[in-house]
């Protein structure tokens, strides 16, 4: 897949579904990050007949400028600094005890509002397929991998290929 051009999300998850196609994928899941994330899953999910299901990392923002992310957070409270920028900022970890409690807060509340519940099915033995719409720094991607790794009930083959 060499420098495919998306119209819009809708057509990226369309492509991406028809490059998937060739894996054997039946026993697989489509966790989508939310917002954007969620339209691409939707349409790989339809094109390849598998659910579709959330998870929902928060970026942590440098206090100075919160759309600078220094890390992202998980809903079990699983963290991912960029640790040569905390140190460049003269930055902690214990700096963002707060707003790690806020975010896993706000991960709870949306995971509540668009699945009606903060926990999940047994995913047991299913592959898993993780989509954004972009990756920027990649720190929620991080977090959402580091997550689905530690919670074993959503996954034990994580690293298996078709």
């Amino acid at each position: 897949m060499n420098s495919i051009i998306f119209k819009d999300r809708r057509d990226a998850g369309k492509k991406l579904a028809r490059e998937l196609a060739e894996y054997k994928l039946s026993e697989s899941i489509i966790f989508a990050i939310p917002r954007g994330g969620v339209i691409v899953g939707a349409e790989i999910a339809q094109k390849l007949e598998l659910d579709l299901d959330l998870i929902i990392p928060r970026k942590i923002g440098a206090p100075f400028n919160p759309e600078v992310a220094v890390g992202a957070v998980a809903q079990d409270g699983t963290v991912i600094f960029a640790k040569e920028l905390l140190e460049r900022l003269g930055l902690t970890k214990d700096d963002f005890q707060e707003q790690i409690k806020n975010e896993i807060k706000e991960i709870n509340r949306r995971m509540e509002l668009y699945r009606n519940n903060n926990s999940y099915p047994d995913y047991n033995l299913k592959n898993i397929i993780l989509v954004d719409d972009g990756i920027a720094t990649g720190y929620t991607v991080f977090a959402a991998i580091a997550y689905i790794k530690k919670d074993l009930t959503l996954i034990k083959l994580y690293w298996r290929y078709p």
